[in-house]
């Protein structure tokens, strides 16, 4: 049956997008039970302005209920012409979507990573918009905003001013999809990325109160691949910061770049596997109020030392 929505409840919200189906998924990576899909026009353009609310409907069930039938849930993408939406032209087809995710557990973004294509005065009036409509019909889905780490990278002009972007954004969930490799160094986990880092202080430490997540992450195929996935797993269970994230997704497709080396090897996925079954727990890793280096697992009440808490797996 559908599950309705998880963001209230305990644990986090765990998944892998690649090409397969959600079951498969789930074999190989017990713990991630999200899926993450998209809905645009040819070529990844915003859907036209033609698009019918059955259309619009129609396409969105078609992406989520493979997650939602077998008791999951998907992160859903929709790219809409954002100025259109601002007006108000895209109400009506908005409710209508509302109504036909009722009961399902979907988060609904619109247009991800919205640096990249975007000027913020388009792009927060629109998603607020958009996110008021939705949640006027239908008050329990959630609508999230994912941006882009790379353009939140230090010096990055586009979005040199941060509350253009951040400080009138409504959204039930602010995520980030996040990349090491390429133009950032591969082993970095999320306090070592530049572009991280400077969206969670801009995006999120600034507005206290705003819950976070990653809705894409990726670490480029390479001998220190698995080293720095276990790395991060237990800075997202041990850290005060890390253990703040409430959604975590891999990405493991070629993308758009049509880049095999995001692609999970057999090793890959073992290391994710890992990473989601262990922070699946609604806490990990509390550091000991009395031993400094020493963490307290929250699931079991035993003591680790720091420098071993990525071995210890729940």
């Amino acid at each position: 049956a559908p599950m309705p929505s998880t963001l209230s409840a305990p644990g986090r919200i765990l998944g892998v997008h690649e090409d397969a189906k959600p079951a498969a998924t789930t074999s190989r990576y017990p713990a991630a039970l999200w899926g993450r899909e998209f809905v645009a026009g040819k070529d990844g353009v915003p859907l036209p302005e033609s698009t019918t609310a059955a259309q619009l409907t129609g396409a969105v069930l078609a992406k989520v209920q493979p997650h939602t039938s077998t008791g999951g849930g998907c992160v859903l993408s929709v790219k809409l012409p954002m100025a259109a939406v601002a007006r108000g032209k895209w109400d009506t087809r908005l409710a209508e979507l509302a109504k036909a995710l009722e009961g399902l557990a979907v988060i609904v973004l619109l247009w991800h990573e919205p640096e990249d294509d975007l000027k913020p005065g388009v792009f927060v009036p629109g998603h607020n918009r958009g996110r008021d409509v939705l949640q006027h019909e239908n008050p329990d889905l959630e609508v999230g905003y994912a941006g882009m780490a790379w353009q939140w990278r230090p010096g990055s002009k586009t979005t040199s001013d941060a509350r253009a972007w951040a400080a009138d954004l409504q959204a039930d969930l602010y995520l980030c999809d996040v990349y090491s490799g390429n133009s950032f160094p591969a082993t970095a986990i999320l306090p070592e990325h530049p572009g991280w880092v400077r969206w969670h202080t801009e995006m999120i430490a600034a507005y206290p109160g705003r819950e976070w997540g990653i809705a894409e992450r990726g670490v480029l195929a390479g001998p220190t691949r698995v080293a720095t996935i276990g790395r991060e797993a237990a800075w997202l269970a041990s850290d005060s910061i890390g253990q703040t994230c409430r959604l975590y997704l891999w990405w493991s497709t070629a993308g758009a770049e049509a880049n095999a080396g995001w692609l999970l090897d057999e090793a890959g996925q073992a290391a994710v596997a890992q990473l989601l079954d262990w922070i699946a727990a609604p806490t990990g890793f509390q550091p000991h109020p009395a031993l400094e280096g020493v963490l307290v697992c929250q699931a079991r009440g035993c003591l680790v030392a720091a420098e071993l808490a990525a071995l210890h797996t729940h």
